[in-house]
């Protein structure tokens, strides 16, 4: 099944401010279910230094990555990551955090920075993703957001 982090899904499509100089925005997360992540994805704005996925329970970092940057600071491009050799578990009883880390150069605040990931997610045997509920608030911003998203056109990586 498809999985999707946000760092500031309160944003939605139009992304979040940063300031001048490094900055790191994050947000954590339970799972509904347990199940093993098999491949992880990124998507960061111009200035985008890196994303990390953390089993904040645990105390460790699960995966980090980095952008490929021209030298105007534009991402043209965003690693990929595979967990078929290395097992990647997630577990309804950890909490989980997701960080973006930006390093904007510019002096001034910059809007529309973004830090997301996609992936997919094998669910463990014997557990069946929850039914969405088109009442619950996040399940409301989360449709709001995709709906919303295709109003605004910004630029997307790989």
């Amino acid at each position: 099944m498809p999985i999707g982090l946000d760092v500031a899904p309160e944003q939605g499509a139009l992304g979040y401010e940063i300031p001048a100089g490094v900055s790191e925005t994050s947000s954590t997360w339970n799972p509904a279910i347990p199940g093993r992540i098999l491949a992880l994805g990124g998507h960061l704005h111009k200035y985008g230094v890196a994303l990390i996925l953390e089993d904040v329970t645990a105390g460790k970092v699960l995966w980090r990555t980095e952008p490929t940057i021209d030298e105007s600071g534009e991402v043209v491009e965003m690693p990929q990551s595979t967990f078929l050799a290395r097992r990647l578990e997630i577990r309804p009883d950890h909490e989980y955090r997701l960080t973006a880390i930006y390093d904007n150069p510019t002096g001034a605040p910059i809007s529309g920075a973004m830090g997301k990931i996609g992936g997919i997610l094998l669910p463990d045997p014997g557990y069946t993703v929850p039914a969405s509920d088109p009442l619950d608030p996040s399940y409301r911003h989360d449709l709001e957001s995709a709906l919303d998203s295709g109003a605004h056109s910004h630029h997307h990586h790989p």
